[in-house]
């Protein structure tokens, strides 16, 4: 994107930044890239000796790792290099190495483009049948693989390469197939950038409506966990109540059977002594707390076993329904 704005130093540092990044990783594809957007902006930098020496280190570097098709890409570009440069020969003999690279691995569009990069050097040098010939082969292997945006290019450059020679009549047949097939490619690519605007903005709109779920869930999270405290306080409350009442109910049971607990005790003890029978009076009394205590503690065993047995049942409920959902 920097390269295609001109702005060039921006492009510098981050092929540099690509190209030692791949290098660490030991990525040859990334690494040839990387050389490849160098060339391209030191060319504009007007360094055609720094294009022409990453170039070839990524040529070296694709032959080293034996990739065919890094191989014509590195071939193409020196033969940039060369073009720019005036060197038509040997720009020439390594586009068509290229050309046969592609041809033999099978890559449709780099042949396309081989042969339309040889036709440009054709007509540079006055050589029209060399330029139709390769043309009409670029047509007919973009007529087979169907890349409309490819085909659009050759009937341009067969147009222009008819307009040069005086042939209108076939000049215009080809600006007519490349308008209409602009065309298409056009509205192909609106068409994507429609459909990729609306899942960037579906995507969007859930990221949105997710972090909205996530708030509501930590609300119904903290309203749940305030509304569980309010229940605990209530039922420890309700508990309490029931142990205080069955307390009470157990001392007015000691108070009238008093008198029958006293005499048993001291017939116990062997002894009917006042301090004594104080004792076990109070004894008695004291022995209240204690077992209000006991009442509690009972109930709330109950409660919480309760309400496991509730919560086990639940989720035996819950898969026993999943699988019949699914």
């Amino acid at each position: 994107i920097s390269l295609d704005m001109h702005d060039f130093d921006a492009a510098l540092k981050m092929f540099r930044i690509a190209y030692d990044e791949s290098a660490a990783a030991d990525d040859f594809y990334f690494n040839i890239y990387a050389l490849h957007g160098l060339a391209k902006v030191y060319l504009h930098q007007h360094k055609p000796a720094e294009a022409a020496r990453v170039c070839n280190e990524a040529l070296q570097l694709a032959q080293k790792n034996n990739s065919p098709l890094q191989i014509a890409n590195s071939l193409t570009e020196l033969a940039n290099l060369k073009v720019r440069s005036g060197h038509l020969a040997d720009a020439e003999s390594l586009h068509k190495q290229a050309l046969a690279i592609r041809e033999e691995h099978g890559s449709m569009g780099g042949a396309i483009t081989s042969c339309m990069q040889l036709a440009a050097i054709y007509a540079t040098e006055s050589r029209p049948d060399e330029a139709f010939e390769v043309l009409e082969k670029a047509l007919g292997v973009a007529e087979r693989s169907k890349v409309k945006p490819k085909l659009s290019q050759v009937h341009r450059a067969l147009a222009e390469l008819y307009e040069s020679g005086r042939d209108l009549e076939k000049s215009l047949f080809h600006y007519k197939r490349f308008h209409e097939l602009r065309e298409q490619v056009d509205q192909e690519d609106s068409t994507r950038k429609i459909r990729d605007a609306r899942l960037v903005f579906e995507a969007e709109q859930t990221k949105k409506e997710n972090i909205i779920i996530r708030q509501q869930k930590a609300e119904i999270h903290a309203k749940n966990l305030k509304l569980q405290e309010t229940i605990d306080e209530l039922t420890l409350a309700r508990i309490n109540k029931k142990a205080r009442a069955l307390t009470i109910g157990l001392g007015i049971v000691l108070f009238i059977f008093q008198d029958r607990i006293l005499g048993f005790a001291l017939d116990l003890l062997s002894s009917t002594n006042y301090f004594l029978s104080l004792g076990v009076k109070m004894g008695i009394i004291f022995s209240l707390s204690p077992i209000n205590g006991a009442i509690e503690r009972y109930l709330l065993r109950k409660v919480i076993k309760k309400r496991k047995h509730d919560t086990d049942m639940f989720a035996i409920a819950a898969a026993r329904r999943r699988p019949q959902e699914d």
